[in-house]
């Protein structure tokens, strides 16, 4: 084998990408002549996996002869150069079977069809090419490299190939480095986030003998500046992967490098459909650019139930999104047409229209967000605190919706404060009520009860009826969780009879349901089956802060106990039948010291716990003993965003509405016991 670089480092992994490889490649005698050329995504492994494909086809005789080249010196111009380099090599092999490997040649792409020429003359050669995109010659073979595999769940983290090229590096700067109970979650983060690209894994295990894993993950917030410090023999692209993908983005056409900022403002995957009205045409040119930023592995591409979906790999969303804040007039161009697409759906000039998939949920939050962050930087630098208070709240309850209440607190918080500042009652109200509603949230139940009484005594003295019934009713929901049974009665009445005045639906939809609730903890299973069913039947509330007033049905399931299913579903159906002011008069004529029905069921410790998986299990156990999202994600050595994101999917699972709902769960169920700390 001539010319071929010494490996330093062991090859990791990529066992069917090899073997996939090897199959293009064939054996040379039944091949000769055949050209087949790997792509993929900067530090994709590009370079590696074809010299570890060329020592197999040696080593097993398959070819009898190898050659290496490498392009990476020259650039565009220097064809008569590369012709000679490859001629030079392809000469020096013999044998009936050889292999002839020219590595990079995206540095010089036009003199692809010369090479191949060239290496026409010599049918006996089978040509393996590394290049950052296909060099569009006939006979042609394409295959582009994907990124490693990340874990999926803890229990099949040590066969991951991202977490073993992990490991490995990790061992060569750290070679006390274990995959244990206090690293594995966070390795397993860190090679999510980083998609499974060898060299930004590879730079990061580097950073392991400064950063334990866990701190490692949270610098990663900072972006691609803590992916660098590769090896000083590396090519200087290499040492980093900022270095990696401008090196990569130089390669691309004007058009591509366009259309690649534009796809940045994409949180989650898109549609064809998305992609056009963001970059702004429905031009075949836009399917042209969206292929090349495939081949080259940037744009990754997946076909669910018949339909291709699009997302750019993280790394190089950030990146690209990087150089689009860069441009001022084309990102307020880009964000413009996003927000549009999302928010005005009946803008879009598409038909049929499109169906918003579940992931678009993350791209219609951020667009929504974006606009809002945008009014609140105008109204700060025009000086109108009214509409930045009201900017700042809308932030809040997209944050709240998103499972991150805590920064819903800081927007809720200064909203609260700005609206303080002016003197503007109703508004101060407004952000105090949905202040209340994130601390509730957060498990902070007296500085919530707080904050909710003196949202409902400013949202009264201003006329606010409607949202001080919902004030009234959330009190009515912290004396449950205490559980203070009277005064949660008398605080939901109150709130029942404000917002039927008011008709706030959202909110007697809320109270009813609290009543209903308060109806079964004293087993009159009947009463409480009708005004759940009743409280199912009211229009559900629109996104007015964090919505905890919707009616969760997962604890139905012990008045369905205790009732039977035919009994449960005739009282249900009797419910929904009411009209709302039906169903106010009863739930206000509510007696909890009435005979109760039956003697209450026993939960079955399994009934809804197999929803949950282990380690959303494990979630909740630490949930219902009062831990938050930080202490839950020390406890697991998890990521916070890790435990927020299991603490919505049990919320959701369930179909529970606040943590403490949650613990009554667990409780019931024996997975905790009351007094658990």
């Amino acid at each position: 084998m001539r010319g071929f670089p010494r490996l330093r480092t062991s090859f990791v992994g990529r066992a069917r990408e090899l073997n996939t490889l090897l199959r293009l490649l064939g054996d040379a005698s039944k091949h000769a002549g055949h050209f087949v050329t790997l792509t993929g995504a900067p530090g994709g492994g590009k370079t590696r996996l074809a010299i570890e494909a060329a020592l197999h086809l040696t080593e097993r005789g398959v070819v009898e002869d190898a050659a290496f080249v490498d392009l990476s010196g020259l650039g565009p111009g220097e064809t008569p150069r590369v012709l000679d380099l490859v001629g030079e090599a392809a000469d020096t092999l013999t044998g009936r079977n050889a292999l002839l490997l020219v590595d990079n040649v995206e540095q010089v792409a036009e003199a692809g069809e010369p090479i191949a020429e060239l290496l026409d003359r010599t049918p006996a050669v089978c040509t393996l090419a590394t290049s950052q995109r296909p060099l569009g010659i006939s006979g042609e073979h394409q295959f582009v490299l994907p990124p490693l595999a990340v874990p999926g769940s803890l229990a099949s983290i040590g066969d991951c190939e991202s977490v073993q090229l992990f490991v490995e590096r990790a061992r060569a700067v750290a070679p006390d480095f274990e995959l244990n109970e206090s690293t594995a979650a966070p390795v397993a983060e860190i090679c999510r986030r980083l998609d499974g690209l060898p060299l930004a894994i590879e730079l990061a295990a580097a950073r392991v003998k400064l950063l334990p894993p866990h701190a490692l993950l949270h610098r990663l917030e900072d972006g691609l500046e803590l992916l660098s410090g590769g090896a000083r023999d590396f090519p200087a692209r290499h040492r980093t992967m900022r270095a990696a993908l401008t090196w990569s983005y130089q390669l691309l056409d004007p058009e591509e490098q366009h259309v690649l900022r534009c796809l940045s403002v994409f949180v989650e995957g898109f549609h064809l459909s998305a992609a056009e009205a963001v970059v702004g045409t429905h031009s075949a040119w836009l399917l042209d650019c969206l292929q090349a930023l495939l081949d080259t592995g940037l744009l990754r591409i997946e076909v669910v139930e018949g339909e291709a979906r699009y997302r750019v790999l993280g790394t190089v969303r950030e990146f690209a999104a990087d150089l689009l804040v860069e441009r001022d007039g084309e990102a307020e161009a880009v964000r413009q047409r996003f927000a549009d697409y999302y928010l005005h759906p009946g803008s879009r000039r598409v038909w049929p229209p499109t169906r918003l998939a579940p992931a678009d949920e993350q791209n219609l939050r951020h667009a929504l967000e974006s606009v809002l962050v945008d009014v609140v930087e105008r109204s700060r630098h025009a000086d109108d605190l009214h509409q930045q208070a009201m900017a700042l709240d809308g932030v809040g309850a997209l944050a709240a919706a998103q499972g991150d209440f805590e920064r819903a607190r800081q927007y809720y918080l200064e909203s609260a404060r700005l609206f303080g500042a002016m003197s503007c009652t109703s508004g101060g109200g407004i952000a105090m009520l949905h202040l209340g509603q994130a601390l509730s949230r957060t498990g902070d139940r007296g500085e919530a009860f707080r904050i909710l009484e003196q949202a409902v005594a400013q949202l009264l003295s201003s006329g606010e009826n409607g949202l001080a019934a919902m004030g009234m009713i959330e009190l009515g929901y912290l004396e449950l969780e205490l559980p203070n049974l009277d005064s949660a009665l008398q605080r939901f009445t109150d709130g029942l009879r404000l917002a039927l005045q008011a008709r706030e639906l959202s909110a007697v939809r809320a109270g009813l349901d609290g009543v209903g609730r308060l109806a079964a903890r004293r087993t009159q299973w009947l009463l409480a089956a009708r005004l759940r069913g009743a409280a199912s039947a009211v229009v559900r509330p629109t996104l007015r802060g964090p919505a905890l007033t919707e009616v969760p049905e997962s604890d139905a399931e012990l008045v369905r106990a205790a009732l039977g299913e035919t009994q449960f579903a005739a009282a249900w159906a009797e419910g929904r039948a009411m009209r709302a002011e039906q169903a106010v008069d009863e739930a206000l004529a509510v007696d909890l010291a009435a005979v109760a029905d039956t003697p209450p069921p026993k939960a079955s410790a399994a009934a809804g716990a197999d929803l949950l998986s282990p380690r959303e299990r494990e979630v909740a156990v630490l949930l219902a003993q009062g831990h938050t999202n930080r202490a839950i994600a020390e406890a697991l050595v998890i990521t916070e965003w890790t435990a927020d994101s299991h603490v919505r999917h049990i919320l959701s699972k369930l179909k529970l509405r606040s943590r403490t709902q949650v613990a009554a769960w667990a409780v019931e169920r024996g997975l905790v016991t009351p007094s658990s700390p």
